[in-house]
């Protein structure tokens, strides 16, 4: 249990509740919410129970709890630096991970690297960042590095990152090492990235960009090490198909979840207790990865993700060598963005990215299968000019998914992912339109993933998408 700022405005904090380094999953988040409930009820007795338990309290084991305070925060961060090695190292033995310091420090002082981090006043200005790229033989220039010190919105999106790129862009033409820079949110476990490209300006990397490039990075580090490993990925249902792509260069399956972090970590886990790898999973169109054995997003994660991708020469190599492109002599992140496989995929900040919707979640569904289905079969002339075959309604509820039209494939309350996948002649999904209502305000968020970079077959399959989605409504 902790208390967390999180994404509340300044001043208004949440609790978080987990178990074994993750968050609860609905269900036992849900019966926890409803345990605080009843404590808010009956709210007088549980404070007059408070103050007795206060006024009992031995000042003394206060005043020792009170002075042990540094030496634990101490544990805390060397617990945190082992863990973030591991994270990278994908191992849990001392010399692995002192090897991995050293070969990180010849390879920075070989091939310079230096990250910014813009910290808004967050967490993560008391956490091990600045000490362990240190460590790594990264340089490091850090702003708003004290807790409380928030200089814009604390979510870290859009022009929130601003101050980064303009920041990045200063320090990047005083020394060019500084290639990357980072944005937290207030509690520090979610943090975008933004980077210098080959045109020498700052650039934000986008939410399903940095996912598959550390999906890429982690993946090429598991299949160097067991080239026969059943390696496995699990990913939200809006993450974009890039990310099937690259895993299947690596040998590697996709599953998916409904939209939830503790979705993704569910599965995942499960995969594992069936045989298979799983060294990343996460949400690709929310941006941030999770790196094995980590439970929850984290920056620093992401950030020795792609320094390992930038510096270690054999990763880009095996990439290159699957994907069939011939390596250039030092990849940069903006050649390594450009070999990923091309798809057009709607931005997290475009105004047709949401819908009001005031209807009961199952309703629209079926009125919005029925709908898709006479469009399908009328058009079909121009689906296939646009390549697509055939259509399979995906559906996801938590860490399950189901393939299958109608309310058979769901449950009540009937508000899980909704996915159109379409597919070529040859049974491979070339584009999906998804769809999920919010569970706690009238909104359903919509996404498209088209492969290849056709704006117009994006923009089109979405205004079909929002325009079925209406006439649901309407009907």
């Amino acid at each position: 249990f902790y208390i967390s700022a999180s994404h509340n405005p300044i001043g208004h904090n949440g609790f978080k509740f987990g178990r074994d380094g993750g968050v609860y999953g609905p269900g036992e988040a849900e019966r926890l919410a409803e345990r605080f409930r009843d404590l808010v009820d009956d709210g007088l007795n549980h404070f007059a129970l408070l103050r007795s338990r206060s006024e009992d309290l031995d000042p003394e084991v206060y005043r020792q709890t009170l002075e042990r305070i540094a030496a634990e925060r101490e544990k805390s961060a060397q617990r945190y630096r082992t863990l973030a090695l591991t994270v990278a190292t994908k191992s849990t033995e001392r010399n692995v991970h002192d090897q991995f310091i050293e070969t990180m420090r010849l390879e920075h002082r070989r091939k310079p690297l230096g990250i910014l981090g813009e910290l808004n006043g967050s967490a993560r200005g008391c956490s091990i960042d600045r000490a362990l790229l240190s460590e790594l033989g990264i340089g490091t220039a850090f702003m708003h590095d004290t807790p409380g010190d928030v200089v814009h919105p604390i979510v870290p999106e859009g022009k929130n990152l601003s101050l980064c790129m303009e920041s990045l862009t200063a320090l990047h033409r005083k020394d060019p090492a500084f290639v990357l820079g980072y944005v937290p949110d207030n509690d520090g476990d979610r943090g975008n990235i933004v980077y210098i490209n080959d045109e020498n300006e700052a650039t934000i990397v986008e939410a399903q960009t940095l996912f598959a490039l550390t999906v890429l990075s982690e993946l090429a580090q598991s299949r160097l090490s067991d080239p026969k490993a059943p390696l496995a990925v699990v990913v939200n249902g809006p993450t974009s198909n890039r990310v099937d792509e690259i895993a299947r260069h690596f040998d590697a399956k996709v599953f998916r979840t409904e939209v939830g972090e503790a979705n993704v970590v569910e599965l995942a886990d499960r995969k594992r207790k069936e045989g298979y790898i799983v060294p990343i999973l996460g949400e690709g169109s929310n941006g941030g990865n999770i790196s094995h054995p980590a439970k929850v997003r984290d920056p620093l994660n992401t950030l020795l993700s792609l320094a390992k991708l930038l510096n270690r020469k054999e990763l880009g190599e095996l990439w290159f060598s699957l994907s069939g492109r011939e390596r250039p002599a030092s990849p940069s992140l903006d050649t390594l963005i450009r070999s990923l496989p091309s798809y057009t995929t709607t931005g997290a900040f475009s105004p047709l990215a949401r819908l009001s919707v005031e209807i009961e979640h199952g309703l629209l569904k079926s009125r919005y299968e029925e709908f898709f289905e006479e469009i399908f079969t009328r058009d079909h002339i121009l689906f296939n000019s646009f390549g697509i075959a055939s259509y399979k309604i995906i559906q996801t509820e938590g860490a399950e998914e189901r393939i299958g039209s109608g309310p058979a494939y769901r449950t009540p309350p009937y508000n899980g992912g909704f996915k159109v996948g379409l597919y070529d002649d040859e049974n491979v999904m070339t584009d999906f339109l998804w769809m999920r209502g919010s569970k706690t305000e009238p909104v359903f968020r919509l996404l498209v993933d088209c492969r290849g970079d056709d704006l117009n077959r994006h923009d089109y399959l979405l205004e079909l998408h929002r325009l079925i989605i209406t006439r649901a409504l309407q009907s």
